[in-house]
């Protein structure tokens, strides 16, 4: 099998777990009860769409033959998501917010090792660039899952987006 329809089939299933992911954090959103939660979940259920929209434009791309449509894509530049800077001095935690993100640990996991396996597996730099991306996109959801992690732990509260930036 040729390295195009490695990628094809990765893209298609790609697109599909993306489209898992997005349900996944939209649902997961509806449980928790703090806004900076429910916004954090909300971004990451956008993300996943905009990945999925990647991916089903570059796999058509593709099959048009087409292959200089393989770009790197970019994500937005720190975008605001959360409301106006507002004090959360005990924030809101349910019982499940440290079980909702344990689980979007293990999908963003998933995801990577996904995306890496694929890199790994196709020999023209073009495609591996378009995996190592997305590998790249879901480290950074990893990240941010893990620091919200820690806040819910030590303060027992969410974080915002500005906690998230002013540590980076």
């Amino acid at each position: 099998m040729g390295d195009l329809e490695i990628v094809l089939g990765a893209l298609r299933e790609g697109a599909r777990i993306e489209e898992e992911g997005m349900r996944f954090y939209k649902e997961a959103a509806g449980k928790v009860e703090d806004i900076n939660g429910k916004a954090t979940l909300e971004y990451l259920a956008k993300e996943e769409a905009r990945h999925r929209r990647f991916i089903e434009d570059l796999e058509s791309s593709l099959r048009a033959g087409k292959p200089e449509a393989v770009t790197i894509i970019e994500g937005p530049e720190h975008p605001r998501i959360f409301p106006e800077k507002q004090e959360y001095p005990e924030g809101v935690k349910t019982e499940g917010d440290l079980e909702v993100l344990e689980e979007a640990k293990k999908v963003e996991e998933r995801s990577i090792a996904f995306y890496q396996g694929f890199a790994g597996r196709v020999r023209e730099e073009e495609y591996r660039k378009v995996f190592e991306a997305l590998v790249r996109e879901e480290e950074s959801h990893l990240e941010w899952i893990h620091f919200m992690m820690d806040g819910l732990k030590v303060y027992g509260y969410w974080y915002g987006l500005e906690d998230y930036m002013a540590n980076e």
